[in-house]
């Protein structure tokens, strides 16, 4: 059974919430869909079919958050997922264009930076997730279901892009991910809250196709209309 399948019998019980972030990333995701995304606004939802409704964010951890815990409703969605461009962290093995599946969102630089080290928001005694951890992951069905659309792994959520070799050796170091984005682990973290509070047990998925490197800004190399192709062919098959 292939992607689409899997998921229309997910979401036969149900809609599914797309959430982009920049209007780029909005735009390649509806492009497949035939659907104007010109005067949609940030935190604001268009209906896309009879299977999918499309959310703006903005960009960046709290718009991500906001957009999300107001258009997000368990007992309209079945599923929330995150479609974006991400960086690829150095010595990873994925390349421009490539995909990558969330295996977990990870927040990457929620805790406190100390001369030794750096020590993450959940063993600092705040956990962000209910779960207790800083990270939080599809289910095991899921992953399976999607498997053949991109290379499955950690995506590290960041305040700050890496912009120097030093950052992006951290990030990789102390998450495991092989790249980063800035909304993924913030949209979980909602859909997992508003799961507890409401009774919902809609998973969510964060997917990303890789439109540049990390590291020493001079030194990085982009290709945005190559990852926003990709990510209109992902949309394509969910």
């Amino acid at each position: 059974m292939g992607v689409s399948e899997c998921l229309k019998a997910w979401s036969s019980r149900g809609r599914m919430l797309l959430a982009a972030a920049a209007p780029k990333e909005v735009e390649a995701v509806a492009k497949p869909f035939g659907v104007a995304t010109a005067d949609l606004q940030p935190w604001c939802v268009t209906t896309m079919n009879d299977r999918f409704d499309l959310l703006m964010t903005g960009v960046g951890k709290a718009n991500a958050a906001g957009a999300v815990a107001r258009a997000f409703d368990p007992s309209r969605h079945v599923m929330v997922i995150n479609l974006g461009v991400a960086g690829a962290l150095p010595d990873v093995g994925v390349s421009i264009g490539d995909v990558v599946i969330g295996a977990a969102s990870v927040f990457a630089d929620e805790g406190i930076t100390t001369n030794e080290r750096f020590q993450d928001i959940a063993d600092a005694g705040f956990p962000p997730f209910p779960s207790g951890k800083s990270a939080c992951q599809p289910p095991s069905v899921l992953l399976e279901a999607v498997d053949d659309l991109g290379t499955a792994g950690v995506i590290a959520t960041v305040s700050a892009c890496s912009g120097s070799d030093a950052q992006a050796r951290a990030i990789r170091s102390r998450t495991g991910a092989l790249v980063e984005a800035m909304e993924g682990a913030a949209i979980g973290l909602v859909v997992a809250w508003v799961n507890s509070i409401r009774g919902g047990d809609a998973p969510f998925l964060e997917i990303r196709t890789i439109s540049n490197t990390t590291g020493n800004r001079e030194a990085q190399v982009w290709d945005l209309p190559a990852a926003l192709a990709s990510l209109s062919r992902v949309a394509a098959r969910l």
